[in-house]
């Protein structure tokens, strides 16, 4: 519904709603540092640890599609987000959940308003987008 909820705020540090708007999650990304304690942010299922969850609201089903606010939005707060955290924007640090496990339906494999479609598009684009706002 383009809103974040009770679940999406339990298991990403961040969630952006259909206008853009960011929402803070339950845990901080520094409570993602260390797993053993059971308080963090469980996003990715085993690769948790020292990752920071960013979601955007609105994969209900595998036709809700994201707003072109949203994938703005989201690019530029990974970028900052790189920035404070010292990451380097590469496919190894900043991915989607599909490029984590491909087997998973409800991600952003597809961007229609920006027409990429695709796991391997759709990581490279926000990858390149990430990039490009990190410059600004």
């Amino acid at each position: 519904n383009y809103k974040a909820n009770a679940t999406d705020k339990k298991a990403y540090h961040y969630i952006v709603e259909g206008d853009g708007k960011i929402v803070e999650g339950k845990y901080k990304p520094e409570d993602n540092i260390d797993c053993k304690d059971g308080a963090y942010a469980a996003h990715a299922l085993n690769h948790n640890t020292g990752a920071i969850g960013v979601a955007i609201a609105c994969r209900k089903d595998t036709f809700t599609q994201p707003t072109r606010k949203q994938v703005e939005a989201m690019c530029e707060l990974v970028a900052s987000l790189c920035k404070k955290y010292e990451i380097d924007i590469s496919k190894s640090t900043v991915l989607t959940h599909a490029e984590l496990d491909p087997k998973r339906k409800i991600d952003i494999n597809n961007i229609p308003c920006v027409a990429v479609y695709g796991t391997i598009n759709v990581g490279e684009w926000i990858r390149n987008k990430v990039l490009w706002y990190s410059r600004k």
